[in-house]
C-alpha cells in the first residue's frame, strides 16, 4: 500500500515538473500569441543566390541513376543566409528592402516579405 502511494506521488511530481519545464520552454511563444502583436524590421538584401541542390538518397538505387535536383532560393541579409520561396526571391533585389516579422517577446522569425 505504501509503495503504491509513493509511486503515485512520484508520478504526480514528474507530471508537474514536465508541465513546468514545457511552460518554461514555450512561455515566450505563448505570450506572443496572446498579445497578437509582432514587430517588423526592415533590412537590406546584400545578395541573392539561386542554387541547384539534390534530393538526399535519390541516386543510391543503381549505378548511373541521376539524382533528383531542385532549386533553392536564398537571400543574404546581415551576413545571414535565409532560404525563401521563388515568389519572394523574384520580388527581392540586391540592395532592396525586405521586412522581417518577429514575435516581440520571443524574437521568433515569423515571416519575411518584400518591403518595396
Amino acid at each position: 500500500m505504501i509503495a503504491s502511494q509513493q509511486f503515485i506521488i512520484t508520478l504526480l511530481v514528474i507530471a508537474i515538473l514536465a508541465v513546468f519545464i514545457s511552460y518554461l520552454m514555450i512561455g515566450k511563444y505563448l505570450a506572443d500569441i496572446r498579445r497578437k502583436e509582432k514587430k517588423v524590421v526592415e533590412k537590406i538584401v546584400q545578395k541573392k543566390e539561386q542554387n541547384k541542390d539534390f534530393e538526399a538518397g535519390s541516386g543510391t538505387l543503381y549505378v548511373g541513376q541521376k539524382m533528383n535536383e531542385y532549386d533553392t532560393y536564398n537571400i543574404i541579409v546581415d551576413n545571414t543566409r535565409y532560404e525563401v520561396g521563388p515568389e519572394l526571391y523574384e520580388k527581392c533585389r540586391e540592395g532592396g528592402k525586405v521586412a522581417f516579422h518577429y514575435g516581440p517577446k520571443s524574437n521568433y522569425l515569423i515571416k519575411i516579405e518584400a518591403a518595396e
